[in-house]
């Protein structure tokens, strides 16, 4: 039966049956289609809605179980083990805050250690007991675990990349579009946390400012094309994931007969990545070469299955920070499914974290060795790029835009903007070092910097310094400009990605207008 073939009007336990027989069968495509039928209903009973969420869980669909255990709990209020699933699945998701609701729920109910610790397992410590539990102690329970600082602290050495600066990535379910927006702050261990418990996901830029790494991967893709393909045959996904295998077998080999230890992760979206580290960082040349050298020992890769080398850059030419890559252990935004590191057969390593401690490192003095034995191409050269240290007062230089003109008073007022407002001072350097702005970026820009004395000039000024300004869009954004300034709620709203630039401006307004950095100019000249 195909999918078009499926009518409304069918009952819910054949429509159940289905699905979970597409399910076995490789189909999730299906699966979710037939899912979604049910769901469409709204007649489900409790029972079949479990079913739902349940199958919504296996299929990678976590807001979707979510719902159904929801709409489950409207026909059975306060049944302990679907509060249970729900405290699970938003642990899983790293929402913290929602699960420790779901938890004293059930604790409230009398439900035992033992069962908590049957749905929750390690996620969760023995909870207090059930009378009044504790926060303190529900707070260690979710946030501490036995070395496990230790075990971020790794994180963060093995997977240096550029000082800094590190990237987020986003998704739009609306567009189905993602991608990443870069952070111009250090990759700190609360980042880390946060991107391990599923709250938000990094990667970072591979080349330090001296084109150098320290780590390289083989990216193993499965092409959309492939993927198409095997949601509509349920025999392909086997298929592909046996030559996956196969192709992980042959990498390994290759990486043995040179020395190189290899450690392999499934990204949660369509492909592994095969990790080399290195103990020192190591000229990007080095890496890219051994990198390439592996790609040929293993090629052609199987069809379907594309093969791409980390780093691709072996220069920087001060117009960016390079090629990124998604670290592994965090949500992958478009699937909602976490990475998880493999063993050398292609199994889930059952302790991630105790994994990264076991990971072996490459002398750098071998990498180089190698690389330039196996032949190197071209090393490139490295070009500086600018500095972070702490902001000097701005002359504004000529450009395309005719900044000259704009008179010392007006420049007066952006010097105290910058030295006031972290937030400003942030976008700033982050067009003049990224040469990129966001869209909510640039409105911050506009929304301050606009409102000041020959403002429509100031922010030609910082937006000219993108890759992408165009003067005629910058100057349509402006005349549509909001009559009142942007305050520093909504700024931080929009900048809400920002774990270390705060917001310290302090302004005593004796309940008088809203906090903004352009009372940073009007206190000046008081």
């Amino acid at each position: 039966m195909n999918i078009t073939e499926i009518s409304s009007s069918q009952p819910i336990v054949f429509l159940l049956k289905k699905a979970e027989h597409a399910f076995f069968q490789g189909d999730s495509q299906r699966a979710a289609f037939l899912l979604d039928n049910v769901r469409a209903k709204r007649e489900a009973s409790p029972q079949q809605w479990m079913a739902c969420g349940r199958l919504n869980e296996m299929l990678g669909r976590p807001e979707e179980a979510l719902s159904d255990y929801a709409q489950a709990l409207k026909l059975v209020p306060g049944n302990t083990e679907i509060i249970l699933r729900r405290a699970r699945i938003l642990l899983e998701l790293g929402r913290i805050g929602e699960a420790k609701r779901e938890v004293k729920a059930t604790l409230a109910r009398g439900v035992t250690v033992d069962q908590v610790k049957l749905f929750l397992g390690d996620l969760l410590k023995t909870p207090c007991p059930p009378k009044d539990p504790s926060p303190v102690e529900i707070d260690r329970a979710f946030y501490q675990s036995k070395g496990r600082k230790k075990t971020i602290d790794r994180f963060l050495t093995l997977f240096r990349g550029r000082p800094g600066a590190y990237a987020r990535q986003w998704f739009d379910p609306r567009s189905g579009k993602s991608g990443y927006f870069p952070v111009l702050e250090p990759l700190t261990p609360e980042v880390v946390e946060a991107h391990l418990q599923g709250k938000i996901t990094v990667g970072v830029y591979l080349l330090d400012q001296a084109a150098r790494v320290c780590f390289a991967a083989l990216d193993l893709d499965l092409g959309r094309d492939t993927i198409a393909e095997i949601m509509k045959d349920p025999g392909g996904q086997k298929s592909m994931a046996s030559a996956m295998r196969d192709l992980m077998a042959r990498i390994l080999k290759a990486s043995a007969e040179l020395g190189l230890p290899v450690a392999f992760e499934r990204s949660g979206y369509k492909g592994v990545h095969a990790w080399y580290f290195f103990e020192t960082p190591v000229p990007a040349w080095a890496a890219k070469t051994l990198m390439m050298r592996l790609g040929e020992a293993v090629s052609p890769p199987p069809d379907g299955i594309r093969l791409e080398i980390f780093p691709k850059q072996v220069t920087l030419s001060g117009k960016g920070y390079g090629n990124l890559i998604k670290l592994p252990l965090g949500v992958h935004r478009v699937t909602g499914k976490k990475s998880i590191f493999l063993d050398e057969k292609g199994l889930p390593v059952q302790d991630s974290l105790n994994y990264l401690m076991e990971i072996k490192t490459i002398p750098a003095e071998l990498v180089v060795s190698l690389a330039s034995k196996l032949g190197a191409g071209e090393k490139g050269t490295v070009v500086a790029l600018p500095g972070t240290g702490p902001p000097r007062k701005v002359e504004l230089k000529a450009r395309k835009t005719p900044t000259s003109s704009v008179s010392n008073s007006s420049k007066e007022a952006y010097a105290r903007i910058l030295e006031g407002c972290a937030m400003i001072r942030y976008l700033v350097r982050k067009a003049r070092e990224f040469r990129h702005l966001s869209f909510d970026e640039r409105k911050v820009v506009l929304g301050v910097l606009g409102h000041l004395p020959e403002g429509e000039e100031l922010v030609h000024h910082v937006i000219s310094r993108c890759a992408d300004y165009d003067p005629q869009i910058t100057g349509h954004f402006i005349s549509r400009m909001s009559r009142s300034p942007l305050g520093c709620r909504n700024i931080r709203r929009r900048l809400f990605y920002l774990q270390n630039t705060r917001c310290n401006c302090q302004f005593n307004l004796r309940g008088k207008g809203y906090p903004t950095p352009l009372l940073l100019v009007q206190q000046e000249g008081q």
